[in-house]
């Protein structure tokens, strides 16, 4: 296994408000009625959530053509607004985990999961920083108007990138090996153990990734504070149902409660018995 820490961050209220309500505000959709009545009475005749959200949004493309268009997306993601600190706590980090080493055999990834819109995620200022961002796509026509779903990222869909993470199964090389997740890897020649991943994420759609991550001895932390999907007292419930490890303010500058449990997780896992048997095999 690789000497790696990998940290996953869901998109949508974990680093950002809500990119996909901000998107619809700016295109004169209340994202309240989008949400809690149009596309609620979509998943009451039991359609799955992610594709009724999908299904609203281009239903409303009749009334405002200007909606999901690849310009309109690649235009927003340059306006989202990050949580305190986002920018910066990926040097941060990188800073850290030289220093725990001075012979820098410890790396660290950064990967997005997201039910979120992939134009805005993977256009938007942070992207660069991600080995891998999984998120919904679309599929435009010349003139970048949405035909199709290429893919959508749903609850449980989003473990499944969790196990691509776990085995090494990440990068555009992959994007098109549907199946490559399924394929038998021996333990000793996956990439990142469970128990070197952090997830953080703040939402319903996240308790899946929680409860894999810190089944399996990785750290998942619920951040509150955004738009409020889950506020302090249910990310309070989160911890005593035993699904994470930790509830914060999603604050990521120095000195935070947040700044300081990513350190102080990726300081016990770079001191683990995992990682230093992962040193002593590549001595």
């Amino acid at each position: 296994m690789d000497k790696t820490i990998a940290i996953v961050f869901d998109f949508d209220d974990t680093l950002a408000n809500d990119s996909t309500s901000n998107y619809l505000r700016l295109h004169g959709v209340s994202p309240s009625t989008f949400w809690k009545q149009e596309v609620q009475k979509l998943v009451d005749r039991n359609w799955d959530f992610a594709l009724a959200w999908i299904y609203v949004i281009m239903n409303h493309r009749k009334f405002n053509p200007n909606l999901l268009t690849l310009e309109s997306l690649k235009s927003f993601s340059k306006k989202v607004k990050f949580f305190p600190g986002v920018k910066e706590i990926f040097g941060h980090i990188r800073s850290y985990v030289a220093s725990i080493r001075a012979d820098n055999k410890i790396n660290v990834e950064f990967y997005i999961i997201s039910s979120g819109i992939g134009t805005i995620i993977e256009n938007c200022a942070i992207s660069n920083e991600f080995t891998d961002i999984w998120s919904t796509n679309l599929l435009f026509d010349a003139e970048g108007n949405p035909i199709f779903i290429k893919n959508i990222v749903s609850f449980t869909e989003k473990t499944k990138f969790l196990f691509q993470i776990h085995k090494g199964i990440v990068g555009n090389r992959f994007k098109n090996q549907p199946f490559a997740v399924n394929e038998y890897i021996p333990n000793k020649n996956r990439k990142i153990p469970f128990e070197n991943i952090i997830f953080i994420g703040d939402g319903y759609t996240d308790i899946p990734c929680f409860s894999v991550v810190k089944k399996f001895g990785g750290k998942s932390i619920c951040v509150y504070g955004g738009e409020e999907e889950i506020g302090e007292n249910k990310a309070a419930i989160l911890i005593k149902e035993g699904r994470v490890t930790r509830s914060v303010l999603a604050d990521y500058r120095p000195n935070s409660p947040l700044h300081e449990l990513l350190l102080d997780s990726i300081h016990q896992i770079a001191t683990s018995q995992t990682m230093v048997k992962a040193m002593i095999n590549d001595d």
